[in-house]
């Protein structure tokens, strides 16, 4: 036995010095490919946190101010009872229901902070229409709607309020599928709403 294997000797030898820089050249590769996306996912973590504790910003075509909107807000609850009893009168009439879009939550967000600050409803505060706002935002539209109200403390009052206004009605009973709500404080405690709505191309 021990013949044999002196025997073989010269020749597994050099095979096995041929072998072994190969294999642990592949062992290497291997552990530097887990720690680079191990790194990678940790510095998306990271990001994603950072980009959660920081506000999100957006600013309004025509405007002169950067506004600046927590991702959370204290109204979340009353922007949620909005769209839900929104979705179960549109369910009634046949129509599709809308579909939270975050690019219109940002610009009915930042349209609300903006009116906020003399609590007077206009859709004009600034030079941009409401297409190049939402264009400015990222969504590619070529039809969209607003409602704007203030004063008003659950979602059963105001859409009562909306739903009186023929012009307002048909904002929000319309072949839109996309909307936001964006909700901000008045000086006065007064909640103003607006309300953003759009079919995407």
């Amino acid at each position: 036995m021990l013949v044999i294997l002196f025997e073989t000797l010269p020749i597994v030898f050099p095979v096995l010095l041929a072998i072994v820089p190969i294999v642990l050249v592949v062992f290497w590769a291997i552990v530097l490919v887990i720690l680079a996306l191990t790194v990678g996912i940790w510095k998306n973590q990271q990001k994603g946190i950072e980009k959660a504790e920081e506000p999100a910003q957006l600013v309004l075509v025509g405007a002169q101010t950067t506004f600046k909107m927590p991702v959370f807000s204290p109204e979340m609850n009353l922007v949620v009872e909005i769209g839900k009893k929104l979705n179960e009168s549109r369910a009634g009439l046949g129509l599709p229901p809308f579909w939270s879009d975050s690019r219109l939550i940002y610009t009915a967000k930042a349209k609300s902070e903006l009116l906020a600050a003399t609590c007077i409803l206009e859709h004009y505060p600034t030079s941009a229409t409401l297409l190049e706002t939402l264009h400015a935002a990222g969504l590619n539209t070529e039809r969209a709607a607003e409602n704007l109200a203030a004063g008003y403390n659950t979602a059963d009052e105001l859409l009562d309020g909306w739903e009186s206004s023929p012009s307002h009605y048909k904002n929000l009973y319309n072949n839109d599928i996309l909307f936001g709500i964006g909700i901000a404080k008045c000086a006065d405690g007064r909640l103003l709403v607006t309300l953003h709505t759009a079919i995407e191309k």
